[in-house]
């Protein structure tokens, strides 16, 4: 028989920024994942009130995986992970909004989301790997869609509450 592996995963979070402190949010990396992307999105009104907007991730060493300072509200960096990373491995995500008025705002609102992708990967090995990814909150039938469109034999389709399916793309 075959076997599936889990090739993405994703999480969104609202971080509420203090004044000028820094915002950080530890993330478990799971075992699988090859590249850690973080994207970060402000408001309009927000992005309006900074001079400077820091994304940065870390390792538990303190060791940086990946930064970038926002050019615009909406901003991604991606990491690649180590291979060779122990078990329980985890990253920091951290946010550093920088003011243009001597007085910044009591709070400041920003929307981060982290993925972790992986590859697909045959393990006899008549294949070469493959990205893959993970498209949350459509049908089933948008989603065969979504196969065809990028030549996939086949796709794996849950909904909530049921057991994983796996859907042969027809021609």
């Amino acid at each position: 028989g075959g076997s599936l592996t889990l090739v993405g995963a994703a999480t969104t979070w609202a971080a509420a920024i203090d004044s000028t402190a820094l915002w950080r949010r530890d993330v478990a990396v799971p075992g699988w994942a090859k590249k850690m992307i973080v994207e970060v999105e402000v408001t309009p009104e927000v992005w309006d009130q900074v001079t400077d907007f820091g994304v940065t991730v870390y390792d538990s060493s303190g060791a940086q995986l990946g930064n970038g300072a926002m050019n615009y509200p909406y901003h991604r960096i991606t990491a690649d992970l180590p291979a060779d990373r122990p078990a329980g491995y985890r990253a920091t995500v951290e946010l550093s909004p920088g003011f243009a008025r001597p007085a910044a705002p009591s709070r400041t609102e920003a929307r981060v989301r982290v993925r972790f992708e992986g590859e697909g990967r045959d393990p006899q090995g008549r294949w070469k790997p493959e990205r893959s990814a993970l498209v949350v909150g459509i049908s089933r039938a948008d989603a065969e869609v979504v196969g065809r469109a990028f030549g996939q034999n086949a796709i794996v389709f849950v909904e909530k509450g049921r057991a994983p399916e796996l859907v042969v793309i027809g021609e």
